[in-house]
C-alpha cells in the first residue's frame, strides 16, 4: 500500500468516527479500547521481534530516541514561550502545552487547572499533532523516516507507532518506542512544573 493509500484510509477512518461521534452514534464497547491499544503493541512487538538483528538495532536506537526525546521536549517548550509571547498569552503555560508533546489526556486537565481556555487549547493541540503525525508520517518517512519520528512525541509509541512502523520500519519503530518512552516519562514532570512558573 503506498502511502496516498495509507493516507486516505486513515483520513476516512477518523472523519467517519468524527461524524459518528457528533451525532452520539459511535464509540468503544466499554472496557475494548485498552485491550485494543495492548493488542496492537503486541503485533508491532510480534513484528520487530521477527526482524533479525533487533538487540543491534535497539542497543543503536536507544540513545538516539533519548537524545530525540530530549530535543522534542525542549523545542516543544521554546517553541510555545515563544508562541504565548507573541501571542500575548502566559508563556509558561504555553511552553507547558506545547511540551505536552502529544499526550492530550494529561496536558489539557493540567493545563486547564490554571486557564479554562489554554486547557482547552492544549488538549486541542495536543490532539492535533496526534493526528497530523498519522497524516503526514507516510510523506516525511520517504525522505527522513527516522527525523520524522519526531512528530509523533509522545504518541510515537502507542497510538501512531503502527504508522510509523509500517512506512518508516524497524528502524524509525524502535526509534519511535523509545523516544515516546521517554517522553511520557517525561512529560508529568515538565508540564506541571512549566505550568506553575
Amino acid at each position: 500500500m503506498g502511502a496516498k493509500a495509507g493516507i486516505a484510509k486513515i483520513a476516512t477512518a477518523y472523519s467517519v468516527g468524527a461524524i459518528l461521534g457528533v451525532r452520539g452514534l459511535g464509540g468503544p464497547l466499554p472496557g475494548l479500547l485498552e485491550p485494543a491499544l495492548y493488542a496492537m503493541l503486541f503485533a508491532v512487538g510480534v513484528s520487530l521481534g521477527l526482524e533479525r538483528g533487533l538487540g543491534r538495532l535497539l542497543a543503536r536506537r536507544g540513545p538516539s530516541g533519548i537524545l530525540l526525546g530530549g530535543g522534542v521536549l525542549l523545542a516543544g517548550a521554546l517553541a510555545g514561550y515563544l508562541v504565548g509571547l507573541v501571542r500575548g498569552l502566559d508563556p509558561w503555560l504555553s511552553a507547558a502545552s506545547a511540551a505536552g508533546s502529544g499526550w492530550y489526556s494529561f496536558t489539557g486537565p493540567v493545563i486547564a487547572e490554571y486557564d479554562a481556555y489554554l486547557g482547552f487549547v492544549a488538549f486541542a493541540a495536543n490532539v492535533l499533532r496526534e493526528l497530523l503525525t498519522l497524516v503526514l508520517y507516510p510523506i516525511l518517512a520517504r525522505c527522513c523516516p527516522l527525523q520524522a519520528v519526531s512528530l509523533g512525541g509522545a504518541t510515537a509509541m502507542d497510538s501512531t507507532l503502527p504508522v510509523i512502523a509500517r512506512y518508516g520500519g524497524p528502524d524509525a519503530a524502535l526509534l519511535g518506542l523509545v523516544q515516546g518512552l521517554f517522553v511520557t516519562l517525561t512529560v508529568p514532570i515538565i508540564v506541571p512544573v512549566l505550568a506553575a512558573l
